[in-house]
């Protein structure tokens, strides 16, 4: 008997525990809708880099929770586009939120001003107008994150601050190295890779020190200097009239061990052989008159022993590439009005994968990549291709550039709300490792989409091609990328140069240079098309000294140094 009661009452202390003020603490849940823009230019990727960062420093564990953002975007398809804001308050009823934030971006000139409203779910409802100005990109971080203080004081009515995931991130430290270099950021379990990356993108700070192994940028010797990849002047170079010419592969299309070299312009792909010393035009494919060719790769993805051509098209609102094959001298497409576009990518050591992505309706290139592959002669996708939140389908490699046995992305990104793309570093989970200051890349390459219910034409730019291996097999990764620059701040691009860049330890220095080509650099590759055992190094570009000032297109190409 004595037992029971003291079972019973050793219950009852533990209900009473359990019932207390703090264990009834009701965790307040926000709705934060999408933000309406208002601007002449196209500022979807800070539309998109404050929908990363803002929920990430309004959520407090145990306290705040954040409503899935799906779930708002699928609710508000169902309302019409001129819906009042008591449609907004129901859908936060419905997903049981406590308050919904609402809200407006605005950017005229330099200036970006943000204008919220924090509205209780709950009769009777209460509104607090709270806004951000911002004279500039570089203070909208510690704007935005004094703004989600404020948000956080009205929800829980404290005065006190509250620790949100962005003061606990590790601050920065030096390494023993007498320069500062930047290393990974460690990111919170909150934060997520893309609120990472528009958070470097808004500080404009290097990104910090994770503390852990794979995130360390680790001071190493400085590595030998090794002798320039390719020689010093062109072994062949010529010039090609028509359609401008803005990509290249090069693939064994007749299955007969003999590769060709393909170009393309906007509505045309060139073939050329190799004979008696030069490049010899063997066939020229049209593009139909939607189809905008966008890039260009080969490989043999159907092991039938050809290569076949993936050729990404844009028809302005969305793609519709496609992908061609030699039968019987003719050219033809196995596949056609593909809505991804696609590309040929190689991983180190691994067979080729086809990489395919469905354009996004804010930003074209940022839904997910899946790997493709054949069955019963239908291209079809199947996995998840996983790479750093912000890459770009056509400008990313892998490679162990430092080294240590992982594999790095070297990649031209612009992270979330960048305006363009740097040389960038990425660890294998996607942290900044290394940024290049000498202004690689210089987007060159473009084709038109439209904006604003099809009304008006923009210019998406692609970031250059990234070639990243052992050329020449000693042992030591190369890096080969170009670089476009203008003669004067008013004029358009107007210099190109092609660099192999080496790792050094700590930074990506040039081993070797094509030297200023008079007019812009648009892509690069790396074939043996003379079959003579030695890679060469072809390189196009565009300048304007044609007859007339048109614009013609420039082949040159450099012969692979002798081992010295």
């Amino acid at each position: 008997m004595i037992k029971r009661i003291s079972l019973l009452l050793w219950l009852y202390t533990i209900l009473i525990l359990l019932v207390s003020p703090a264990a009834l603490a009701k965790e307040v849940r926000i709705a934060v809708f999408p933000f309406t823009v208002h601007s002449q230019e196209d500022i979807a990727y800070i539309q998109e880099g404050i929908a990363s960062l803002l929920p990430s420093r309004i959520a407090v564990s145990g306290k705040i929770g954040i409503v899935d953002s799906y779930a708002i975007r699928d609710e508000l398809k169902k309302l019409p586009a001129d819906h009042p804001l008591s449609s907004e308050v129901a859908i936060g009823k419905k997903l049981k939120a406590d308050f919904i934030l609402i809200g407006n971006i605005t950017k005229i000139g330099s200036n970006v001003s943000l204008d919220t409203r924090l509205i209780e779910a709950a009769p009777p409802e209460q509104e607090t107008p709270l806004f951000i100005q911002s004279l500039g990109l570089n203070d909208m971080l510690p704007q935005l994150t004094a703004f989600a203080e404020k948000v956080k004081k009205r929800v829980l009515g404290s005065s006190e601050p509250i620790e949100s995931v962005s003061d606990a991130l590790p601050q920065k430290e030096e390494t023993a190295s007498s320069t500062p270099r930047p290393v990974a950021r460690k990111p919170s379990a909150a934060r997520s890779s893309k609120a990472a990356q528009a958070e470097d993108e808004l500080s404009g700070e290097p990104a910090e020190d994770s503390g852990d192994t794979e995130g360390e940028t680790i001071e190493r010797p400085r590595m030998e200097k090794k002798p320039p990849l390719f020689e010093s002047t062109p072994f062949y170079s010529t010039t090609i009239t028509g359609e401008t010419l803005h990509c290249m592969t090069a693939g064994d299309m007749e299955g007969d061990g003999t590769s060709e070299l393909l170009m393309s312009g906007e509505h045309s792909i060139l073939v050329y052989q190799w004979r008696e010393g030069g490049l010899q035009l063997r066939d020229q494919i049209q593009a139909d008159f939607s189809e905008h060719v966008i890039h260009i790769d080969s490989g043999d993805t159907n092991k039938n022993g050809r290569d076949e051509i993936f050729v990404s098209s844009f028809e302005v609102r969305a793609p519709n590439s496609y992908v061609l094959e030699l039968k019987d001298s003719t050219y033809k497409k196995i596949e056609k009005r593909q809505d991804s576009f696609f590309r040929i990518y190689q991983p180190p050591g691994k067979r080729p994968l086809i990489l395919g992505q469905k354009a996004g309706e804010a930003n074209l290139f940022a839904n997910t990549i899946f790997t493709f592959a054949w069955k019963n002669d239908r291209l079809l996708s199947r996995n998840e291709f996983l790479i750093p939140e912000s890459l770009h389908i056509y400008g990313f490699v892998q490679g162990d550039i430092d080294g240590d046995n992982r594999l790095e992305y070297i990649a031209f990104d612009k992270g979330i709300i960048g305006l363009r793309y740097q040389l960038t570093i990425f660890s294998s989970l996607g942290r900044t490792r290394w940024r290049d200051t000498q202004n690689m890349g210089g987007e060159v390459n473009c084709f038109v989409k439209r904006i604003f219910g099809n009304d008006i034409e923009q210019k998406e730019y692609i970031p250059m091609r990234i070639l990243c291996d052992d050329f020449n097999k000693d042992g030591r990764l190369d890096v080969i990328v170009g670089r476009n620059a203008k003669k004067s701040r008013l004029s358009r691009y107007n210099q190109g140069e092609v660099f192999c860049l080496h790792w050094d330890g700590s930074d990506l220095i040039p081993n070797w240079s094509s030297g200023l080509a008079d007019g812009y650099v648009t892509d690069y590759g790396v074939f043996d098309l003379d079959r003579d055992g030695k890679k060469e190094l072809y390189i196009l570009s565009i300048s304007d000294k044609g007859f007339l000032g048109k614009e013609k297109t420039r082949l040159t190409v450099f012969k692979q140094s002798s081992p010295q």
